[in-house]
């Protein structure tokens, strides 16, 4: 076994529990006409420290579709489009940015590898317009 090769959990193995840490908030950003963006916070609530990556990421609808979402990670500190390592109890931002289609619904679930966190009361305007 590599140096370091059990230092991390990918998220998902060893059910480590991803759970929402307060309300998602959904916007428009003015930035990119035409997009939706849902902002929420995770935190880690199992017991060893998980590994994110957001091309692990996905964004679901009510139907369950993807909506085809760009994700990135944040903290108080810096902000990253690549991995992360969140320890246990610790928190983490999560972005997620897609195009508002004709057709697609609202966002309901974000998958994290294996991982999957469900959105209960996401606001309607979040939904395409």
């Amino acid at each position: 076994m590599a140096d370091g090769e059990e230092r991390f959990t990918r998220a998902g193995a060893n059910d480590p529990a991803l759970v929402l840490d307060g309300e998602p908030v959904t916007f428009a950003p003015p930035s990119l006409p035409g997009h939706r963006m849902l902002r929420l916070k995770l935190r880690n609530a199992s017991a060893v420290p998980v590994a994110l990556h957001p091309r692990e990421a996905d964004l679901l609808d009510d139907a369950g579709e993807s909506l085809r979402a760009t994700a990135a990670f944040g903290r108080a500190h810096a902000a990253t489009t690549g991995r992360v390592a969140v320890g246990p109890g610790e928190t983490l931002s999560v972005d997620l940015v897609w195009r508002a289609r004709p057709g697609a619904g609202f966002p309901t679930r974000v998958v994290l590898g294996s991982a999957r966190v469900g959105l209960d009361d996401v606001p309607t305007s979040a939904r395409p317009s």
